[in-house]
């Protein structure tokens, strides 16, 4: 109704998009700005300049900040303020170019990536209920057990924490030997190594261990092969994923 208003009287479109930047419903505060992107008004414009400047800040609601990010990059008058947001990010921090994919995603699109999106083939390696494949972890309960950082942390550096047995090693023997596989765990005395597909687990004692490189998850960085607004319905949808497994991982 807003962006039909817009496009048949701009002045009072653009008070109803000001408006409704303050709405309770996430849905319509997200259009809200993304109309905002759209109009040329200066009224437009200075609403979007003072939420890039709480973003700068670390502020602004994380909700909206993809469709903000989205409205600012529409308006060239705006470009020096997304630099400065760009620039105040921490490159210390792994996540902070992905601040935006934390929150207000959608769900049931996210549902959707994961079981068809043809790049991303989340299905192909991750249970959910009663269907998936095996490759990686079960994520039934994932919404029971982790929060949406860790989540987004998961999606976006696969490596920064790998889940017991599906992280990909390399153990090279004193004797010049070497065993490539999926480190299942690792004890005091011996790293146990499950080699080849269905898998053989081959314990290796310490004492034997010239040098082991950390495990890596088989999982390619999904930043690199998704949008970020699907990356953000991804994060939406896995923690809502609250399924007990019997027996635990």
């Amino acid at each position: 109704a807003v962006q039909f208003l817009v496009e048949t009287s701009p002045e009072e479109g653009l008070k109803a998009a000001l408006a409704m930047t303050s709405s309770k419903s996430l849905n319509d505060r997200q259009q809200a700005l993304l109309i905002l992107g759209e109009l040329k008004a200066d009224a437009a414009i200075q609403a979007l300049e003072a939420r890039l400047d709480a973003a700068i800040r670390n502020e602004a609601p994380v909700d909206t900040l993809f469709e903000l990010l989205a409205a600012a990059a529409k308006q060239p008058s705006l470009a020096p303020k997304l630099a400065a947001y760009q620039k105040s990010l921490d490159p210390s921090k792994p996540l902070d170019p992905y601040r935006e994919c934390l929150e207000g995603g959608d769900p049931l699109r996210g549902a959707d990536h994961f079981a068809n999106h043809p790049a991303g083939q989340c299905n192909k390696c991750h249970i959910v209920g009663n269907s998936g494949g095996i490759a990686g972890p079960n994520l039934s309960d994932l919404g029971l057990r982790q929060n949406r950082v860790y989540v987004l942390e998961s999606l976006v550096n696969p490596s920064a924490v790998v889940v017991p047995g599906y992280g990909l090693t390399m153990v090279t023997r004193k004797d010049g030997g070497s065993v490539a596989g999926s480190l299942i765990r690792e004890t005091e005395t011996d790293l146990v190594v499950k080699v080849g597909d269905p898998g053989v687990e081959q314990v290796i004692p310490k004492a034997e261990v010239a040098s082991s490189t950390p495990p890596m998850s088989a999982m390619p960085p999904m930043a690199l092969i998704l949008k970020k607004e699907e990356v953000r319905d991804l994060v939406a949808y896995l923690v809502t994923l609250k399924k007990a497994i019997a027996g635990g991982h």
